[in-house]
């Protein structure tokens, strides 16, 4: 298993197993059809997984926390109006 050195706290002890998947920001972006700036505001929100940081100028999320988000989201039309 690889460990990845990450900024925050609750991250740092993240392991890979392998074949697991990192997933740039373009590719988030592409599987839940959000844009990069309502990604990063989820986050702050705590709404949306945090990303892990893989080198000093890059981060990545694993797509099995993305997935997981994605399934637990509401489906169909949530408005009361008819």
């Amino acid at each position: 298993m690889e460990h990845i050195e990450t900024s925050s706290s609750e991250r740092a002890d993240v392991k890979l197993a392998p074949g697991r998947t990192v997933l740039p920001i373009r590719e988030v972006v592409r599987r839940i059809g959000l844009s990069r700036s309502t990604i990063y505001e989820l986050i702050r929100r705590g709404e949306f997984p945090a990303p892990i940081q893989l080198t000093p100028n890059r981060v990545g999320w694993l797509s099995e926390e993305v997935d997981a988000w994605l399934v637990s989201r509401p489906r169909g039309c949530q408005s009361d109006r008819r």
